[in-house]
């Protein structure tokens, strides 16, 4: 479960009055709504740094908080790429899907950390067609900024009794099984190579498997 939680105060406008205003923090997995409240309240602090925090009041409340579907999440990039002074940006992907004779309008939602939006946008449909399907066409629908508490990061890890390979995708525990259940059956992936091996989903910050299955 992921929560979108809006983050509630008052800034000081140019005439120095007090003007209310938000900002959204999705919070991923948290073990319930106070957790998630909890978490989302420690963005305050870069707030407090960033703007100018109207003293009149100087509180902070979060209200809503509602339910949000990540499909991929795309972590800072190892390699660097210039994304030092980047942002978190929710991306959502749109693309067509044939459902009982008829096209339907479906939605992938993509969190990624990027220089800007347009980086943003290009990452986003890459990732989401490794999922529906490289000839899909899709879309970036729509885009924007926000902040999240992502810490958490799993990648795909083959194994055998002679070798190893990962995928890193660096992403959800449930895009790492989206993506074994996308490409189980597809030979020219790794799903090939190790015939007789496993296949699991890897924390990369711990190295704890979190799943396993033979193939």
């Amino acid at each position: 479960m992921n929560l979108e939680c809006k983050i509630n105060y008052y800034v000081n406008n140019v005439d120095g009055e007090s003007v209310k205003t938000s900002k959204t923090v999705l919070v991923m997995d948290p073990a319930n709504y106070t957790e998630a409240e909890t978490l989302a309240m420690k963005h305050t602090s870069v707030i407090e740094k960033e703007e100018d925090v109207s003293s009149d009041t100087g509180e902070f409340w979060v209200f809503p908080i509602r339910e949000m579907k990540i499909n991929t999440y795309l972590p800072k990039s190892e390699k660097g790429g210039g994304e030092a002074d980047g942002a978190w940006y929710l991306c959502t992907c749109e693309y067509m899907e044939e459902v009982k004779g008829k096209m339907k309008s479906r939605t992938h939602k993509v969190l990624c950390f990027a220089s800007d939006s347009s980086l943003a946008s290009e990452k986003a449909i890459e990732s989401a067609k490794e999922i529906i399907g490289v000839g899909k066409e899709c879309t970036c629908k729509a885009i924007k900024k926000t902040e999240t508490n992502c810490e958490q990061v799993y990648d795909v890890v083959f194994n055998d009794d002679t070798a190893s390979n990962c995928k890193r995708i660096n992403g959800t525990y449930e895009y790492c099984m989206q993506w074994i259940e996308a490409n189980r059956n597809d030979n020219t992936t790794y799903f090939g190579d190790y015939k007789g091996g496993t296949v699991s989903v890897v924390e990369v910050n711990t190295g704890n498997y979190v799943y396993t299955e033979n193939i």
